[in-house]
């Protein structure tokens, strides 16, 4: 009933009054054989060992994965979007596309853009024509084709496409507005315009990403920074879709570490065609790390101290001596062992917590023993006469 108690002789428990018994188990050596800081070995007869159901398992060598989960972020793929900007100033008559949302293709019109002067550099492109009729001297064909050259490619400049040009060349007919389009497919994700705005040269009408690709942010600790590698597979699940997997690829590990939450950003690439993922998403992230020709024993085995790690080892039968390990990664059921043991030793795998406690409570007791005896110092050696064992 209380395990503190403990004596030499028969008698009664001076805090239950219930009979003393002898103790279950056998601890290895005399009372001088134990060093400060360390364990005895225990030993139990095979009653003793089926009562306190003690079993062992064999440290060995496999291949294990080990999971390592984040919370993530979906984003837009910064890699996949354009930037609509105004190339020349002008007021918007019309537009196509008047919706944040909206999904256009490559080449859609956007808006209609009267601007007086990509109106007069159209009407000077005409002026460099060739003429309809009529001779033209060598000289004057050479200077008109240098100038076309010159205000075809302000034209270019200034967002006006080829088709554009040679549809100007055919008609001869300058148009009031000119349309702008699309220059990527994809979903508009800010719409800066409205009609009748008169906008600069620079401002900002629309962005529009593809979502067929997008990305993920998810912040690991710093601990898992090993797991972390370019190209290595990231599987996420959603609670919109709880039912699926997506699969994805690590494309770029953050430099610096979060001085705040400790964690480093990773940055993954999911393929995104039937667009169930949408940008601010959340989402779990697993990575699957292998681990080759590892040294495991099962989890029950490794009692953790707080200040280090004990495998109670088999070293003859019912003989059990401790280890002290040095723990890797725990994968289900099984921990790793980096230092500590060897290969094919066996470990209690139940039971180990009895045979801790029990290595304590007589290293304790003999400990007292020899200092109130007098039988030894830290050194070993009796004490000197004279002296006081308790001081």
């Amino acid at each position: 009933m209380h395990p503190s108690v403990v004596s030499d002789r028969p008698g009664d428990c001076p805090i239950c009054g219930m009979s003393l018994v002898p103790a279950a188990t056998e601890v290895s050596g005399s009372p001088g054989d134990f060093v400060a800081g360390e364990l005895p070995d225990v030993t139990l007869s095979p009653l003793q060992r089926n009562l306190a159901n003690v079993a062992t398992s064999t440290a060995h060598r496999t291949d294990l994965e080990k999971e390592i989960t984040a919370v993530g972020r979906f984003a837009v793929n910064e890699q996949l979007t354009a930037h609509v900007a105004a190339w020349i100033s002008g007021r918007v008559e019309e537009l196509h596309v008047d919706f944040t949302g909206s999904m256009v293709t490559e080449g859609e019109p956007l808006l209609e853009l009267y601007s007086p002067v990509l109106i007069q550099t159209q009407e000077e492109y005409l002026t460099t024509l060739p003429p309809e009729d009529g001779p033209e001297s060598e000289t004057m064909k050479m200077v008109r084709e240098q100038l076309r050259r010159a205000t075809r490619q302000r034209l270019i400049l200034w967002g006006i496409t080829e088709a554009q040009i040679e549809e100007l060349e055919q008609t001869r007919t300058v148009p009031t507005t000119v349309t702008i389009h699309a220059p990527a497919s994809g979903t508009v994700m800010k719409k800066m315009v409205h009609e009748g705005m008169y906008i600069k040269e620079g401002q900002t009408l629309f962005d529009i990403a593809d979502l067929t690709s997008i990305w993920l942010l998810a912040d690991f600790y710093e601990k898992d920074l090993q797991a972390l590698r370019l190209g290595r597979a990231i599987e996420v699940t959603t609670d919109a879709w709880p039912d699926r997997t997506f699969t994805g690829t690590i494309g770029f590990i953050e430099p610096v570490v979060d001085p705040r939450s400790r964690t480093i950003r990773v940055r993954a690439e999911f393929p995104n065609r039937s667009g169930r993922l949408k940008p601010m998403m959340f989402g779990t992230a697993t990575i699957m790390v292998p681990l080759s020709n590892i040294l495991t024993v099962p989890a029950s085995a490794v009692i953790n101290t707080g200040e280090r790690q004990v495998v109670w080892e088999e070293v003859s039968e019912n003989r059990f001596t401790p280890r002290y390990v040095t723990v890797g990664n725990r994968i289900g059921e099984w921990v790793e062992i980096v230092d500590g043991l060897e290969e094919g030793a066996e470990v209690a795998s139940s039971g180990g917590f009895l045979l801790d406690s029990e290595s304590q409570l007589r290293a304790i007791t003999s400990a007292a023993v020899s200092a109130a005896t007098g039988h030894v110092h830290d050194s070993g050696e009796p004490d000197p006469p004279g002296t006081d064992p308790l001081s």
